[in-house]
């Protein structure tokens, strides 16, 4: 179900965690965007140019996240890119939490790829495996436990989509196991209890994408006849997708909403010691605005 997407000229990994730009000042969206520009850097130069195609605004706000529990300053330098090789562009330089985001980016996307080329025989996707794997291999030494993980939720998700399971809860958890192993918190240097809710937040904010991204796919889904727990567990039987999608939605909003609320509170306990304004936004605002655009069709 979870593919790169493109949208509006930005890459997303999932493609609904991110800030509802129109809300941030100017000077708080290019400090955000450093971490992005940095996070295509750190790939390209830790992991291979190839893989900067994986960036994603998720793992840049994980590093974001990671960051904001600490005080101290950024290194950020003007450097230009490929993308834009005229405009020197902020950069966050030398960064572990943007080295870590890095890994987690490639090791995910990796397995991803992997998995849609066993599951599909799609070509593209082991070509794109292939030209990822020295990468991946580099991440994987550094990261070897986080690695298994995320292959071993990925295939339980597969599991459960061959079974054609039929309720939601159950098959969303897999993919909010993943998202809660990539958010752990891999160093020792702040509170355990910090940790756990940064894993609680991340486990929510897991299911929560899973369950959006179902309900937001239910129309293709129904006429290609790929799995969606959604139809499955609705007892969708080729009516009109349209007044299915209205029947459901209330169902949808609520679990999606009560979620939402479990995200905020495990943030709100978070010690954020900067970019408060900037995490906010994507918390309150931009999750929210996301929802809503999927809700609305």
């Amino acid at each position: 179900m979870f593919t790169i997407l493109q949208l509006g000229g930005e890459r997303y990994l999932f493609g609904y965690i991110k800030p509802d730009k129109p809300e941030l000042k100017i000077k708080e969206y290019q400090y955000f965007r450093s971490y992005y520009c940095g996070l295509c850097k750190a790939l390209g130069k830790n992991l291979g140019q190839v893989s900067r195609f994986t960036v994603s605004y998720d793992l840049a706000f994980a590093a974001l996240l990671f960051a904001s529990l600490h005080d101290g300053q950024d290194e950020i330098a003007s450097e230009r890119c490929i993308a834009d090789p005229i405009h020197k562009k902020p950069i966050i330089k030398n960064n572990r939490f943007v080295d870590y985001a890095a890994d987690m980016n490639i090791i995910l996307m990796y397995h991803k790829l992997l998995d849609d080329w066993h599951n599909d025989h799609s070509l593209p996707a082991k070509t794109a495996a292939v030209a990822l794997y020295c990468g991946f291999k580099s991440a994987k030494l550094r990261y070897p436990a986080k690695s298994r993980h995320i292959a071993h939720k990925l295939g339980e998700l597969d599991v459960l989509e061959k079974a054609r399971c039929d309720v939601v809860d159950e098959a969303a958890e897999p993919f909010a196991g993943l998202l809660r192993e990539i958010l752990t918190y891999p160093w020792d240097d702040i509170p355990f209890e910090q940790s756990r809710y940064i894993q609680d937040m991340a486990y929510d904010l897991g299911r929560w994408i899973y369950i959006l991204d179902a309900y937001d796919d239910v129309e293709k889904d129904a006429s290609s006849g790929n799995y969606n727990p959604v139809l499955l567990q609705f007892h969708y039987e080729g009516r009109d997708i349209k007044e299915f999608k209205v029947s459901i939605k209330e169902w949808v909003e609520f679990n999606l909403t009560y979620t939402l609320s479990r995200v905020e509170e495990s943030y709100r306990l978070l010690d954020i010691k900067r970019n408060k304004a900037i995490l906010d936004n994507f918390i309150y605002l931009g999750l929210y605005k996301s929802m809503s655009d999927v809700l609305k069709g």
